[in-house]
């Protein structure tokens, strides 16, 4: 099944006139994701203002326990902004209004997180009609429509693979396979 979409469909997800603040929120943790190296939305609630730093991001990835620490892009940090001061965001550090305080322990996280998640995904099919998408829309299509969009720039599935925190090439391959390989078609394409 493909799970990326391309860039123009990122941008038509970008560009969708959104009113209500929950549609604005799911559409940010996609964005957010996608320019941050696909990063799951665990990793997205978990984040605190403390892994945010003069540009720079660093966290653990819940799954992996691997680190993860590098440049935001523009994009995120405009997310980012739009957050930082927000009324009613969390009141325990968190970046995003996912978990607050009240969500003490691991069982109401993971509750909570669940709750958001499910939220989020029904959003962006919402989300995905308006922008006449005929995908389904999940927050783990942002994870392989970057992964997509670096292929198609030229960026090695080893170097693909790293940012994503791959331990193996055949992970990164499994995400690249919808795409086939666009470097070979237009060097074959040129050829001929």
């Amino acid at each position: 099944m493909r799970r990326a979409i391309s860039q123009e469909q990122i941008q038509k997800i970008i560009k969708l006139e959104l009113e209500d603040d929950k549609l604005i929120n799911s559409r940010n943790y996609f964005l957010f994701s996608y320019y941050c190296r696909g990063i799951n939305f665990t990793d997205l609630a978990n984040l605190k203002w403390s892994n945010i730093r003069d540009g720079f991001i660093n966290y653990v990835r819940a799954k992996t326990k691997e680190e993860f620490d590098f440049k935001l892009h523009p994009e995120a940090i405009k997310i980012l902004e739009y957050y930082r001061h927000m009324e009613g965001n969390s009141d325990a550090g968190y970046v995003f209004p996912i978990l607050y305080k009240r969500h003490g322990t691991v069982r109401s996280q993971r509750d909570r997180k669940q709750k958001i998640l499910k939220r989020v995904n029904q959003d962006l099919k919402t989300m995905a009609e308006k922008a006449e998408i005929q995908k389904n829309l999940t927050t783990y299509v942002a994870r392989h429509s970057y992964a997509s969009a670096l292929r198609t720039k030229g960026i090695s599935k080893e170097d693909i693979g790293k940012s994503l925190g791959h331990d193996s090439i055949k992970t990164t391959e499994t995400y690249l396979d919808e795409i086939g390989d666009p470097l070979f078609d237009d060097r074959i394409n040129d050829c001929i």
